[in-house]
């Protein structure tokens, strides 16, 4: 689950002063329970209007989609397409106001919630996942590689494989693939595109997929590891 800024010219004003000459508020004492520092106290004060990026339930029928359905259940993604239910909106802005970056750039892959450390490291959340993929140490999957590689993906490949016969990536004005739009994709793709926009890279945008977006989608429907934590 993830935050989205509301640009709202209201939260603005409530964040920054804007267009107030009210007098300043009387300081807030400090709570150590429910946060780590004054800094990421002010930080929850600042975030409180956004607004959230809701995962989603993949919910299919038994013969509906199964390549699909096979390809999570072969790569134990299961509890990606199975999000919690209920949340508590406050608890989870806790968690990201104490998430942040510090003005002594402290950043520690953990966040004090409720009078607990959370970790949200790498190994946290393979094991949140289920160790869907278990790397050996300094290992890394075949997706990280490529991703390393000047030439690690084909990106005509990776337009057939996407895309209805007869389409292909949006192009720059100079002929860069840049991006492939939701009218050009196939179904399967459509349904990736709408799990990996939901409950691994939230984002509210999802009429097209970018070249990286679009390389692990690729990744995926050619049953490439992907280490997904």
């Amino acid at each position: 689950m993830a935050l989205k800024k509301l640009l709202a010219k209201k939260a603005r004003k409530a964040t920054t002063g804007e267009g107030s000459s009210a007098a300043p508020q009387a300081e807030i004492e400090f709570d150590g329970h429910h946060f780590r520092s004054e800094e990421h106290q002010h930080r929850f004060k600042v975030i409180s209007d956004w607004s959230f990026l809701k995962e989603r339930q993949v919910q299919l029928r038994e013969r509906e989609y199964t390549e699909f359905q096979v390809e999570v259940s072969r790569r134990q993604w299961t509890q990606l397409i199975e999000p919690m239910a209920k949340y508590d909106p406050e608890i989870v802005m806790e968690f990201y106001a104490n998430t942040w970056l510090t003005k002594e750039r402290v950043m520690d892959k953990r966040s004090w919630v409720r009078g607990q450390w959370i970790p949200y490291d790498e190994d946290a959340i393979n094991q949140f996942l289920g160790h869907a993929l278990v790397l050996e140490k300094g290992q890394h999957c075949e997706y990280t590689k490529r991703r390393s590689q000047v030439l690690g993906f084909d990106e005509e490949a990776i337009g057939q494989q996407l895309c209805f016969p007869g389409q292909d990536f949006a192009r720059s004005v100079t002929g860069r693939r840049v991006r492939i739009m939701r009218t050009s994709m196939t179904t399967l793709t459509q349904i990736w595109m709408t799990l990996l926009l939901s409950n691994i890279l939230p984002s509210d945008h999802n009429f097209d997929l970018l070249l990286p977006e679009c390389q692990l989608v690729y990744t995926i429907l050619t049953q490439i590891s992907v280490h997904v934590a």
